[in-house]
């Protein structure tokens, strides 16, 4: 199930070593979580509006052991259509908020730590329904582009706000797939298909009408697996991308 909010990115991706959907937790409930590895420090934004809940920020105890996993420190915000977010790890005494408090949506609200079972500092973020913890959602983040005509499939992606030169334009959703579920593919679900160090994705929307340009207004980032704008990108733009410098292919 997916969230009914539309959540902002928890933390700049430009101090982001690596994004991770993937992990030793990521099971179970935990499934739709996602890891964002930064230095210890990093600043935390708020994800959307809203009123923080519940703060833990007096350990300072952390490490690969699951011994550790009560030892995390965190921040939960209570947010409309009954959503909770939580952002894990973070560092002790970092918090900039307190109990009750009301936030905005890219509000500094700690800082990145290396608390709980964790191998190294990062954000541990994720969204579920209040009353049912840690039962995570798929997160859906703002929508920054649109799908429009062009000429992949048929269709093309477009700017529907402005951007700077480095800013994340698109976060790839990519879905790993086995051998067998590749080929039970339909062709023209192949064609969205790319392959990286040996394992097959199949590309989500908006990222695979992306169309190939020769002068790109993005270019991929394989370590934060999105597009990145290469200069400023207008309102109503077309977004493209070289896609002999893919990062995935």
């Amino acid at each position: 199930m997916k969230t009914k909010n539309h959540y902002h990115i928890p933390i700049e991706l430009a101090r982001v070593t690596k994004v991770a959907k993937e992990g030793v937790a990521h099971v179970g409930d935990l499934i739709h979580s996602i890891d964002y590895d930064a230095p210890e420090g990093t600043p935390i934004l708020a994800a959307l509006d809203g009123v923080v809940i519940a703060i833990k920020q007096d350990s300072d105890q952390g490490g690969d052991d699951p011994k550790y996993e009560n030892d995390g420190n965190y921040i939960e915000i209570l947010h409309e259509n009954d959503e909770v977010s939580e952002y894990e790890h973070i560092l002790q005494h970092s918090a900039k908020v307190k109990i009750g408090d009301v936030v905005k949506k890219g509000q500094v609200i700690a800082s990145v730590g290396n608390t709980g079972w964790s191998e190294c500092p990062h954000l541990h973020f994720m969204v579920y329904p209040k009353g049912e913890e840690y039962k995570t959602l798929e997160i859906q983040f703002e929508k920054t582009v649109s799908i429009g005509k062009g000429n992949l499939a048929g269709k093309g992606v477009y700017a529907v706000q402005n951007f700077k030169k480095g800013d994340v334009v698109i976060l790839y959703n990519l879905e790993p797939l086995t051998e067998d579920e590749y080929l039970r593919l339909s062709d023209s679900e192949k064609m969205f298909t790319h392959s990286h160090k040996g394992q097959m994705y199949l590309y989500g929307e908006p990222e695979r009408f992306v169309n190939h340009s020769d002068k790109p207004n993005t270019l991929p980032n394989e370590q934060h697996t999105c597009d990145i704008a290469v200069r400023d990108i207008m309102i109503g733009e077309e977004i493209t991308t070289d896609s002999s410098q893919d990062d995935f292919v």
